[in-house]
């Protein structure tokens, strides 16, 4: 059975992908940006806390990443990319999730509109993460 605090964090990350849809939809692409990286990284910590060979603990993430001498997010990624079975497709999940990072970076902090298409690329690149955690992985259904 599911831990129902990893629970919650699935239905926030399912949650910001479907706001990010409606931001998408109604042209706020800066803000779908935001919610289709976050939904991502909140699978990840998730995966990486109950579904790999070797988990860390969702309230441990934050204090490996400083004793490794990385941000959070690096870590979470570098971690669970190091996870999948295939190391290519690690390290493809790696560099996609890094440039989906940019993007958000660029959303959040940029003195910049992104266009649709850049909105809508995101969109699907974070899809393709999520489908990629969840064949690695299994799914929290």
């Amino acid at each position: 059975m599911i831990d129902p605090n990893h629970k919650k964090i699935i239905d926030k990350a399912e949650e910001n992908q479907v706001a990010g849809d409606c931001l998408l939809s109604n042209c706020y692409t800066n803000a779908s940006v935001h919610c289709y990286y976050y939904s991502v990284f909140q699978y990840c910590m998730i995966y990486l806390s109950d579904k790999v060979s070797i988990p860390i603990a969702y309230n441990q993430q934050e204090r490996q990443a400083k004793r490794n001498k990385l941000g959070p997010h690096e870590f979470v990624i570098q971690e669970v990319s190091l996870c999948f079975s295939n190391p290519q497709i690690g390290a493809n999940f790696s560099k996609n999730m890094f440039s989906l990072k940019k993007i958000r970076i660029q959303a959040d902090y940029k003195c910049l509109k992104l266009t649709n298409g850049e909105a809508n690329n995101a969109s699907i690149l974070s899809k393709e993460l999520i489908e990629s955690l969840k064949k690695e992985f299994g799914d929290y259904v």
